[in-house]
């Protein structure tokens, strides 16, 4: 036999010599009436002689206390033995924590009729039976495991909450599944309104899959799309694009409306054909001298609340500053000043300290002797310092492939692109390749929470790539991606339970994340940014020490239609699963509570009738 909590048994010590002490202290006397006290000085002057101790005397009352109190002691250090046993039914019951959840189509809301399912299955589950809640959101979270405590149970219940992002159902059921992996013949209860693609070929062991759905069909409409960007043709001004999207079955027009800060200051109305989504631009937003909310509020009262508002945050521009360390090319030069707010500086050297006064550091052929402590593009040259292996310098190669979805690539075309010189390399962990020829890449991207930095291994002279118009637009676009943390272009908008990463400049341990309920979450910094993940609710967030901010949006088509699709219960992987035996815990509090209850009624029986 083990005990989970050995060292109360110490406890018998002074709990027995308590019971002990008493016996020793109590001067047990008989009440006797008699005629007359003169026979009886003697007796009188034992009394008043007595001492406080008297000698232990054999006493069956004071053996069952002892053993009573042994018994309380043994129950407090929770004895218990291992055992083969009999797997019992488990249950896993998922509940659907998205957005859509929120919806107001039936009283009080999705997510409190789940509950109140939920509820109700816990409290009619068998005797005996094991159960575990998993919240299913951006990521499941396993709210209560395995108990067959049924107020624990009822209590996470209550706790739970809704978040105003998506569900992940496959990853939740892939957990629920793992977690019943021991036993027998389980099942996962997911309580949800189906707001979801039916998941497919998710494993869920030998449990079996029931669905409880809530919810009515409600119509809804909502911005279901969100993105500032700089005006190409217009410097300095910014356009907001919106996309709104509804459910209705009929056309119907809608008001929406731009506040920033706590200004209006535009409003448009937009007309959707039956369920469709329609683009919305409001045009020419001047940046001021300071960071801004910006606010697109859709003036409609639906089902659901959360993604009638989308959030931005409109930054000051300023001007781009570049510093060109080259001996001479004027290709690269012409390029990195087309954009239309860079200065840009041309050096045979670079200047102590560059990183500190310029937004980018362009090394053309010039090998920086260590790792620059700012975004750099460095052309030509290959630093040993930089983690790529290289390989083996080719001639006349060709360009094969490169990452069209990387924002340095965008709108860039590098086909056949041809190299009379080049030396390929092959990226280590965290480097990310964009350009290659069929021995290697040729230029690759290397991020860190506070710089950026590319690297060309080609002189560009050597080949063809300044006479195509994809140069000026891979230099602009790298010079976007690059100061991308200083250009409100490119930051700022996070989807509901994704992942920001908040710059930290200086040397802060820890800062504080004001959220958009108010509260404050606390965040440990490592190398000078801060990741947080719990974006669950819409709105601004903003670090109380550096004053960034960032928005979050909802943004997701499926919480925005309110589908509610009842999905088939579906039968276990295995045909006949069979009792499976497991090697349990077997505690044995509850029998020696059991005794300790009948060796205290011997004891009051034993008292009253004076044995």
């Amino acid at each position: 036999m083990r005990f989970l909590a050995i060292w109360n048994l110490l406890w018998f010590l002074p709990i027995g010599g308590a019971i002990l002490a008493l016996y020793i202290l109590r001067l047990r006397r008989r009440r006797v009436e008699v005629p007359a006290l003169l026979l009886w000085a003697q007796v009188v002057q034992d009394f008043q002689a007595n001492v406080p101790w008297q000698r232990l005397r054999k006493h069956w009352l004071l053996l069952v206390q002892l053993l009573a109190a042994l018994l309380l002691v043994l129950g407090i250090a929770q004895p218990y033995t291992r055992a083969w046993m009999y797997s019992g039914e488990a249950h896993v019951l998922v509940l659907d924590g998205s957005a859509s959840m929120l919806a107001t189509d039936v009283s009080p809301s999705r997510f409190e009729q789940a509950r109140a399912m939920a509820r109700e299955y816990i409290q009619k589950m068998p005797p005996g039976d094991q159960a575990a809640i998993v919240l299913a959101g951006a990521r499941p979270r396993v709210l209560c495991g395995l108990t067959t405590n049924r107020s624990e149970l009822l209590r996470t219940l209550r706790n739970a909450q809704p978040a105003e992002t998506g569900a992940n159902i496959a990853e939740a059921l892939a957990l629920a599944g793992a977690m019943l992996t021991p036993f027998a013949a389980p099942t996962i209860e997911v309580f949800t309104d189906g707001g979801f693609p039916e998941p497919r070929d998710v494993d869920t062991g030998r449990a079996r899959l029931q669905y409880h759905t809530v919810g009515e069909r409600a119509e809804n409409a909502g911005i279901v799309a969100v993105d500032l960007r700089e005006h190409r043709d217009a410097p300095g001004r910014f356009d907001l694009f919106v996309v709104l999207r509804h459910n209705s079955e009929r056309e119907r027009r809608y008001t929406l409306e731009l506040w920033r800060s706590d200004n209006l200051i535009d409003a448009q109305e937009v007309t959707l054909p039956a369920r469709s989504e329609a683009p919305v631009l409001f045009r020419d937003l001047i940046p001021s001298d300071r960071p801004e909310e910006l606010r697109v509020r859709l003036d409609s009262r639906d089902a659901l609340a959360c993604d009638n508002t989308a959030y931005a945050i409109l930054y000051p521009v300023r001007e781009l500053k570049v510093l060109l360390v080259s001996t001479g090319n004027l290709f690269l030069e012409t390029a990195l000043n087309l954009h239309p707010r860079t200065v840009v500086t041309k050096v045979a050297s670079p200047p102590a300290e560059a990183h500190e006064k310029y937004d980018v550091v362009v090394y053309d052929g010039i090998k920086p002797a260590s790792p620059p402590e700012g975004n750099a593009v460095i052309i030509g040259t290959l630093p040993a310092w930089f983690p790529v292996v290289a390989l083996q310098p080719v001639e006349n190669s060709v360009v094969v492939d490169w990452h069209h979805t990387h924002p340095t690539m965008r709108y860039v075309d590098l086909a056949s692109v041809r190299l009379s010189k080049a030396t390929p390399v092959l990226p280590k962990p965290g480097v990310e390749t964009l350009v290659e020829v069929s021995e290697g890449a040729v230029m690759v991207s290397l991020q860190k929470p506070d710089r950026r930095w590319l690297l060309v291994t080609f002189d560009i002279t050597s080949s063809d790539l300044p006479l195509r118009v994809a140069f000026p637009v891979m230099m602009l676009n790298a010079l976007r991606w690059l100061t991308a943390p200083l250009e409100s272009g490119e930051r700022g908008l996070v989807p509901a339970g994704g992942l920001a990463v908040i710059p930290v400049p200086g040397e802060y341990q820890k800062i504080h994340l004001r959220l958009p309920d108010g509260r404050t979450a606390e965040l440990n910094v490592q190398e000078q940014a801060a990741p947080f993940e719990d974006t669950l609710q819409t709105g601004i967030y903003r670090c109380t020490e550096t004053g960034y901010q960032f928005a979050v949006n909802l943004v997701q088509r499926e919480e925005t239609d309110l589908a509610v699709n009842r999905y088939t219960s579906q039968p276990p992987s295995a045909a006949a699963p069979g009792t499976r035996k497991v090697l349990a815990r077997r505690e044995w509090w509850q029998w020696l509570a059991g005794l300790l209850l009948a060796v205290l009624a011997l004891e009051w029986i034993m008292y009253h009738r004076r044995w």
